[in-house]
This record gives C-alpha cells, structure tokens and sequence, in this order.
C-alpha cells in the first residue's frame, strides 16, 4: 500500500467519523480500492444493544445493491444465449399479473431491469417458502400503471423479483442457489449472505431519537424480497464484487460488463441514467457507477469507476446513514479521482400562484409526502407508514424549481435531491416522482 494511498484512506475515514459523530450514526464499514491498493476499515459499533465493535467481519444490510447481482444473472444468462431480455416476461412467468392486462403481456426483462415497466407496487404481504417468487409474480394485481411499458422511469423493486423468478425458470434453481452458484460461491464471498439465511456477527438497525441512537425493529420477510434487497454483507466482500466488475475475474466477459454499464435511461437528477445493473453519473471526466441500499434502519452505497480501478463501499447501521455515505463519496471523488459533484442547479423564481398545481398528497408505500405553500417557498414533508413508523420524522424541508416540472430540495433533509411531476393527458399533474420512484396524488 504506497503512502499516499493511506494518507488518502486516513482522511475520508476522518470525514467518515467526524459526519457519525454528528448524524449519530453508531457503526460504519467503508471499503477502498485505487489502482489496486486496497483498504478496509471498521468503525464504531454493530449493534448499540449489547455494544459490538463493528468488525470486519461485521455484516450490513446492502438492501437494494442486492439488484446488481439479480440483474448481473440476468445479463450473465442472456449471453449465453438462455434468457431473451427482450421478450415479454410472461414468457418465462406466465403467471405474472398487474391491474393493466395489455402492459403485462408486453413488459419484458429488460423494463424491470431498467424501471421503466410503468408499474408501481401495491401493498400486500410478501409470500414466502420455495414458490414464493411464483406467487409474488401472481399477486401484483394490485398495483397502479403510471405510464406504459418503456417510457417512464420509476425505481420498482418488485420489477427485481419477477426477475429473480424468471433466473429460477431460467436455471432450474432457487433464486438463492443461482446467485451462489454463479457469484458469491466463485468470487469467495462467504460473509454474503441472504437474510433468511442464520449468520452471527450482524449489524443492528438503529435511528435517532431525542440525539441519541436508537433501535429498530427490521420486519423480516420472506423469499418473495430476495432478488431486490435481500442480502447482507461487508466492505470486504463487496470490495470482490467490484473487482469483478472491473473485469479481474473469468465470470464476466467484457462484452457483458459494457451492456451491465451502458447508460440508456434518464433519471430525475441531471447527469444520472440507468443502465441494466448500475446507475451511471458523469462526475467530470469520469464516469461512475452506483447503487445505493437503503433498508430500514441501515444506508450503504457502492460506486465504481472501473477505467480508474476505483471503487468505494460504505456500509452503516443508521437510517440516517446518507450523510456519512456522501461526505465519504464527495471526499474519495475529489481525493482520488480529481473530481467534483457539481452543485445542484439554482431554483429560478416562480409564481407562488402556480404552487396550488403541485401541492397534495403523494403515496408510495412506505411513506408519504405532502407538498405545500408556506410563504414564497413550496415545502415538502415526509409522513411514514407501516414499518417506517419507527423513525423520526423530520421538519418539512423547501423545494426549488430548477426547470420546468423539475425540482431540487434547497435544504433540510430534502436538501441535493430531486423530483419531477407527471402529467395526464389534460395536464394536471399526477404523479411526482421524488428521487426515483413516482409517487401517485391523493385527490384533495
């Protein structure tokens, strides 16, 4: 490990304690590579029940980075000439069944993939037992149709599981047993595991009340949300994964690591599109690849610049883990990479007239988000629902308009994030789609 390489790793691990210290954050891993130094690092505490040093062998929820290796099999299985990406998914599930009949004959894998089936998730208990991505696939009746298939990015995890039915279909296996079999198993990962499966040694999932960390209460599941957020691990073994994506091992050909990482989708922040696996941000000269997790009580990110072998995890045990998750990000672009996120563009002044065409309730499952005037300023709040009860609820923070429809939180904790609205065919607006996921308007 050259000098320079460690003085680097010692600052973003000083930016990492000083933002714990003040997110109260109680535990962080964070894993480096940059043109092949490596580094790991523990900090703080796993669990603040029973006071566990978080270890390297520490394993974290990574929630929705679970999605990278869902869809990497699905890539993988479409080379060799076994899954068609392009075909509806009801060629391999015909079982599957949305409120809109004509959309379901016509998604494919490669919508669910990409997010832009134009369906968002009703609802309703997760199956369980060894048919339960078949009968999750079944029971998705309940849902709405926000646009049709191909034409509107929406993040919708539920998309992820029909895809891990379809590899059962595809492989013959459980959804589990192919990703073993495929990734986990060859590149030696062995503290990743599902979290159906017993393991030691686990973060605990924390919040923050009254300035002190708190405990939560994960609701567990079952099988059917495997394939979209199902996985523990570590910086470690996460570290593999991206060497992997670097092309270091002989289970991704190169072909397969350029469609995995070709942007073809926009996103609502400027800059941001989504490709088959990863999300793709231009950050100057170079491009990064990116997946965030976020589970209930625990935040972690792992980003990718493979033409600079770079890449960073950083896995914590808060649902106020961003802050940590973005100090470190902003700190390893600018130290190793010689690069900066730029600003998030200037609202520009508007009639607080036109406010009365956004404001309202918008619905997504596990929270609410109510958008209102308060003087000159259009605010957002967040109210949370079933399991996400348990965390604090923050003050409603201000959104700008930065272009026409296209918002970005100026502070608070909406504060760098970005949302835009959709429109119906008369031009009132139905949806708002904050972050990634569209969010349907409640009538007054």
């Amino acid at each position: 490990m050259g000098a320079s390489f460690r003085e680097t790793a010692d600052r973003l691990v000083e930016f990492a304690e000083q933002r714990m210290r003040a997110d109260v954050v109680p535990g962080v891993q964070i894993g480096l590579i940059s043109d092949g130094d490596e580094r790991v690092a523990s900090l703080g505490i796993a669990d603040i029940t029973d006071g566990e040093a978080v270890e390297a062998h520490s394993m974290f929820r990574i929630a929705s980075i679970t999605k990278t290796f869902t869809a990497a099999a699905a890539v993988h299985l479409s080379s060799e000439g076994r899954l068609d990406l392009d075909a509806p998914v009801r060629k391999y599930v015909p079982e599957f069944t949305i409120s809109d009949e004509s959309a379901a004959a016509k998604i494919t894998t490669r919508h669910l993939l990409l997010h832009v089936s134009g369906w968002t998730p009703g609802d309703q208990p997760g199956p369980d037992g060894p048919l339960a991505l078949a009968e999750g696939a079944r029971q998705q009746g309940n849902g709405q149709q926000v646009a049709p298939p191909g034409e509107y990015f929406s993040y919708n995890g539920a998309g992820h599981m029909v895809v891990g039915r379809v590899i059962e279909v595809v492989t013959g296996s459980l959804y589990e047993d192919a990703i073993r079999s495929m990734f986990l198993g060859p590149l030696g990962m062995q503290r990743t595991m599902f979290t159906t499966e017993p393991a030691a040694y686990i973060a605990g999932d924390h919040t923050v009340r009254d300035g002190k960390p708190g405990t939560l209460v994960h609701p567990g599941g079952g099988r059917w949300g495997l394939p979209a957020g199902g996985l523990r691990s570590t910086a470690g073994d996460l570290l593999r994964w991206a060497r992997c994506h670097f092309g270091e091992s002989r289970l991704l050909e190169p072909g397969e690591l350029r469609r995995m990482s070709e942007p073809r989708v926009d996103c609502a922040p400027p800059g941001e599109r989504m490709a088959l696996v990863w999300f793709v941000r231009d950050v100057g000269k170079e491009r990064l690849l990116l997946h965030l997790g976020g589970a209930i009580g625990q935040q972690s990110l792992l980003a990718l610049c493979p033409a600079r072998r770079f890449a960073l995890t950083v896995l914590t045990n808060s649902a106020l883990g961003s802050g940590v998750i973005n100090t470190v990000l902003d700190g390893a672009e600018r130290e190793l990479l010689g690069v900066e996120t730029p600003p998030a563009p200037a609202p520009r002044p508007m009639d607080v007239a036109r406010f009365a065409e956004y404001e309202g309730r918008y619905e997504t499952l596990g929270w609410d988000l109510v958008l209102a005037r308060d003087g000159r300023s259009l605010t957002i709040g967040i109210i949370y629902k079933s399991v996400f009860t348990q965390r604090s609820t923050p003050a409603p923070a201000t959104i700008g308009f930065w272009d026409d429809d296209r918002v970005v939180g100026t502070d608070g904790w909406a504060k760098g994030q970005y949302g835009d609205f959709l429109r119906d065919a008369a031009g009132r607006v139905q949806y708002f789609r904050w972050g990634p996921r569209a969010c349907k308007r409640l009538p007054a």
